[in-house]
């Protein structure tokens, strides 16, 4: 009796290993040219907010796009970059056919991955909101090292655009951010601290250490960033900025969405108000009716008056998640 319940434990063991076989696969770079078999691979992911049919010949100008075949049929993508001076790898975009899920595929395409890009990198490196994911990651020794909050709203674009013409406050002014401000922000150790307790900046859901290197890679992704920055008189010190805030947008079966970054306390309407009303009106002559927002903000901080300023240009809470960053040791 035990000798049979050895063997049927035995022959299940075969069972699932071999399932998890896929004979003949192999991966290469991809092109340009393999944009129609890459956006083939899944449709609808994300809930509409997928931005690889939109964004693929961009993303691939600063990123390696690396595909799995079998035979002549494309499998999986996902885009992968060497950031943070040279010791991490970013991987993003990430998908499989469906009946190649769960068979390892994206394993084994992380250690060819790593022979091509960086063999002295340390780690692997991105982020996700699925739950599910993230618990099949973690038994496999990958770390959570950072959690920021997510609120997804939407409106129209000409609710939107009605709403601002509408508006009639005085405005805080605004600093633009650019590569010169952010060295000096990464630099600094009390703005570090106070803007980035997740020692990242996370723009567009890709977390980046806060190391020179990595800035001209973040102003790559058309990111625009704002500060409200209090100015010193006499010019002899730098003033770290109260807030920041990062837009990027781009097109999506869901509509355009707009990705909203804040780095730093979300408390003071004034403030608040000031970056919304600036980076909203950058959208305002966008060309697609249908307007998603996607925000992320410290999991210490509270959505409330970030909720209560968007509903005011009648933007609609629809959502809300976690984004985990998470590492993983190469």
């Amino acid at each position: 009796m035990a000798l049979r319940v050895l063997n049927t434990k035995y022959f299940q063991w075969l069972y699932e290993l071999q399932k998890s076989w896929v004979v003949g696969l192999h991966f290469r770079q991809t092109t340009a040219d393999d944009y129609d078999e890459v956006v083939s691979i899944r449709k609808h992911l994300y809930g509409g907010l997928d931005y690889i049919p939109s964004e693929y010949h961009d993303l691939l100008k600063h990123n390696t796009g690396i595909a799995g075949y079998i035979g002549n049929t494309m499998i999986s993508f996902m885009f992968a970059a060497v950031i943070d001076d040279g010791q991490s790898v970013l991987m993003q975009s990430a998908r499989v056919r469906e009946e190649y899920v769960g068979r390892g595929i994206l394993s084994q395409k992380k250690k060819y991955c790593f022979n091509i890009l960086a063999r002295s990198a340390e780690r692997s490196v991105y982020c996700t909101t699925n739950s599910s994911v993230l618990g099949r990651l973690q038994k496999k020794g990958a770390l959570v090292v950072f959690q920021r909050n997510v609120a997804i709203f939407k409106t129209t674009n000409h609710t939107l655009k009605r709403t601002a013409l509408a508006s009639d406050v005085q405005l805080t002014p605004l600093d633009i951010v650019d590569a010169k401000l952010l060295e000096k922000i990464f630099l600094s150790r009390h703005a570090k601290h106070n803007l980035f307790p997740e020692k990242r900046i996370v723009v567009k859901c890709v977390p980046y250490q806060l190391v020179v290197s990595n800035i001209d890679r973040i102003f790559n992704s058309n990111a625009k960033l704002f500060a409200s920055v209090t100015k010193d008189e006499d010019q002899k010190c730098f003033n770290a900025p109260l807030l920041i805030s990062a837009t990027t947008s781009m097109p999506c079966e869901a509509g355009t969405v707009i990705y909203l970054d804040f780095y730093g306390e979300i408390y003071d309407k004034e403030l608040v108000t000031a970056h919304i009303s600036k980076q909203m009106s950058e959208y305002l002559n966008t060309g697609d009716e249908r307007l998603v927002l996607y925000v992320t903000y410290g999991k210490e901080h509270h959505i409330g008056t970030v909720q209560r300023l968007l509903s005011m240009y009648s933007w609609e809470l629809t959502d809300s998640e976690i984004n985990f960053g998470i590492e993983e040791t190469i």
